[in-house]
């Protein structure tokens, strides 16, 4: 009987700081206003997949929590990745949905087809979330780009 391989890899930070840096290197890397080198990272699964374990372990270990209630100018990490209309960051991602290049126009029109929409916008503003209504309007502003593509 062949034994089972085990692929996964840990990593293992040595505090707090380090991985809040990661994180951060992620979010730069995902900057949606910026010219990319690698422009799959934007909408990457993997990255998406990456982000949130990032902001869940982020949030088990803020060594800052306790010290920090009460304060109405530090958010909570959940409070800090939900994306409001009309913040910046919600700006960012609806030009680079609206202007996505000829690679991500194709896999766009992938998502459309295979009806994984909501999953590949999920994964464009991953590692911040946003209510339903707010994914409707991610949504209807993807539809209508690529219609005035066609």
């Amino acid at each position: 009987m062949a034994d089972k391989i085990d692929h996964s890899i840990q990593l293992v930070f040595d505090n707090y700081a380090e991985a809040n840096v990661l994180f951060r290197v992620i979010i730069e890397a995902k900057a949606y206003g910026l010219d990319h080198h690698d422009e799959e990272i934007a909408a990457s699964p993997l990255v998406a997949k990456i982000s949130r374990r990032l902001v869940d372990l982020l949030a088990r270990h803020d060594p800052y929590i306790e010290r920090s209630r009460g304060n109405p100018f530090r958010k909570s990490w959940r409070e800090f990745i939900e994306l409001e209309l009309g913040d910046g960051r919600w700006n960012e991602i609806v030009l680079w949905l609206q202007k996505p290049s000829e690679r991500q126009q194709r896999n766009i029109a992938d998502a459309i087809e295979n009806d994984r929409l909501e999953e590949y916008i999920s994964d464009v503003i991953s590692p911040f979330e946003t209510s339903e209504k707010n994914m409707q309007i991610l949504i209807d502003v993807v539809l209508k780009s690529q219609s005035n593509r066609d």
